[in-house]
C-alpha cells in the first residue's frame, strides 16, 4: 500500500544505442516490453528525463496513463562544482597554447568515435588546424574497436586516455577542457530525440562550450537555446570538421572559450529546480492519497 514512483533515467527498450539482432534479441525486447506495460499500469507516478520518452511510452502502453507521467530533465549540482579544486598549472587552462577537447562517457553499442576522429584528421591535413596546437582527453572504458580508430588520430595530436573516472574526477576533466564533446549515434534511428545525455547539463553548469555531434533534437534545442556551444550531424563529417575548424579559429583569436550563456535557461536546469519538482510530485501524491 505504499506508493510508487518509477524513475527512468533511459527508455526501457528499442534504445538508438542498441544493435542487438536476431531471434534472442527480439525475444528479449518482447520481454521487456511486456514488463513496460506493467509497470507503467503498477505504477502511480512515473518521471522520465525527456518528453520523447514519455510519448514513446505512451504510444506503446496507452494514452490513458497520461497522467502518470511527469518530465524532469537531467541537470547539475552546483555543491558538485563548489568541491573541484582546480590548479592553473593544469594543461587545458588559457594559459597553455595547446586547445583541449574532453570526452567523458561510454562507446557502446550503435555510439562511435569514428566520424570526430575522421574529421580532425581531415581538418588537420587541409590545414585548418595544427595537430601541436590540439589535446584531446577520452575518460572511459572503451571497447577495443573504439581505441584502435582513436589511436589514428595524427600522431602530433596529444592524446590522454584516462579509463574510467569518478565523478569528481570527470568534473574537474570537464573544468579543465576548452570544448566538451558530446557523441551520439550516427545512424538515424526512430527515437534519437529521446536522448538527452546527462553529461551536457554538467557542461552547462560548469559554463564550457559544447561541441554536441548528434541527430537528437531535443539536445540541439538545448545548445541553441542556452547558447552553450554548437552541433552537428555526427554522421557528416565535413559538418563536424568545420564545427572544429569554426572553434578553434575562435581559440587560437582568444587562447579561451566562453560560451554567451542564457543563463534563464542554464537556471532551469540547477538540480534545485528539479528537486522542488519532485517535491511537488510527492506532495501531490500525499494529497491525493492514491492509495488510502
Amino acid at each position: 500500500n505504499i506508493p510508487w514512483v518509477m524513475d527512468l533515467r533511459d527508455a526501457m527498450l528499442d534504445t538508438a544505442d542498441d544493435n542487438r539482432t536476431g531471434l534472442a534479441a527480439h525475444l528479449q525486447s518482447w520481454r521487456v516490453s511486456q514488463l513496460e506495460k506493467a509497470f507503467v499500469k503498477r505504477a502511480d507516478k512515473i518521471i522520465t528525463v525527456s518528453r520523447p520518452i514519455t510519448k514513446n511510452m505512451l504510444t506503446r502502453c496507452g494514452e490513458e496513463f497520461n497522467a502518470k507521467f511527469h518530465v524532469i530533465e537531467n541537470g547539475y549540482d552546483e555543491d558538485d562544482f563548489a568541491t573541484q579544486n582546480v590548479d592553473s598549472d593544469k594543461p587545458g587552462n588559457s594559459a597553455v597554447k595547446r586547445m583541449r577537447i574532453c570526452y567523458a562517457g561510454s562507446f557502446m553499442g550503435k555510439r562511435r568515435p569514428d566520424e570526430f576522429i575522421q574529421a580532425v584528421n581531415t581538418s588537420i591535413a587541409s590545414g585548418d588546424i595544427s595537430a601541436e596546437d590540439l589535446r584531446i582527453d577520452f575518460a572511459g572504458e572503451f571497447p577495443d574497436a573504439a581505441t584502435s580508430v582513436i589511436n589514428t588520430l595524427h600522431p602530433k595530436v596529444e592524446v590522454v586516455m584516462h579509463g574510467f573516472l569518478p565523478h569528481n574526477a570527470a568534473l574537474e576533466l570537464t573544468r579543465l577542457c576548452d570544448i566538451y564533446l558530446v557523441i551520439t549515434v550516427a545512424e538515424r534511428h526512430p527515437n534519437e530525440s529521446e536522448v538527452l545525455t546527462g553529461k551536457i547539463f554538467e557542461a552547462l553548469g560548469l559554463r564550457k562550450k559544447v561541441l554536441a555531434l548528434t541527430h537528437s533534437k531535443p539536445l540541439i534545442e538545448l545548445v541553441n537555446s542556452s547558447r552553450v556551444g554548437v552541433s552537428a550531424n555526427p554522421a557528416d563529417t565535413s559538418e563536424i570538421a568545420n564545427s572544429i575548424k569554426a572553434l578553434y579559429t575562435e581559440w587560437k583569436q582568444q587562447k579561451i572559450l566562453v560560451p554567451d550563456i542564457d543563463e534563464s535557461v542554464r537556471q532551469q536546469y540547477d538540480r534545485r529546480s528539479q528537486a522542488k519538482a519532485l517535491a511537488e510530485i510527492f506532495h501531490e501524491m500525499n494529497q491525493r492519497q492514491i492509495r488510502p
